[in-house]
């Protein structure tokens, strides 16, 4: 069982407020079930049950509730593919800045280097 703030996933860029889903660690979660802060042991007890039967949760908390979120195993392959794309975006847009910061002549030997 995992305890997590919903202020430190949102600095961390991992939206938890606004969307039915996450992904952390390459498992896509989806929100299960939300209790007003004085629920935490209610969803301490149903996230239990949930172990129980080998499902992953996280109970997330914020000041006005607590949000039991459970792993979607149905799912997994999707959240290795919203993982694979952020990582696809990452990388491209640093190649992108990379390329752009060559000087004009090292591009055109590049491109010539290429068409031979």
């Amino acid at each position: 069982m995992l305890f997590l703030r919903a202020e430190d996933l949102e600095l961390q860029g991992i939206p938890c407020q606004e969307t039915g889903q996450l992904v952390l660690h390459n498992t896509l979660f989806t929100a299960a079930q939300s209790f007003s802060p004085k629920g935490r042991q209610a969803a301490v007890q149903m996230c239990q049950k949930y172990l129980k039967a080998d499902i992953v949760c996280l109970i997330v908390e914020s000041p006005e509730k607590i949000t039991l979120w459970r792993e979607n195993k149905n799912h997994q392959s999707k959240a290795n593919s919203l993982c694979h794309k952020r990582e696809q975006a990452t990388t491209g847009s640093n190649q992108r800045r990379a390329f752009s910061g060559r000087s004009r002549s090292r591009r055109k030997s590049a491109t010539a280097l290429h068409a031979q």
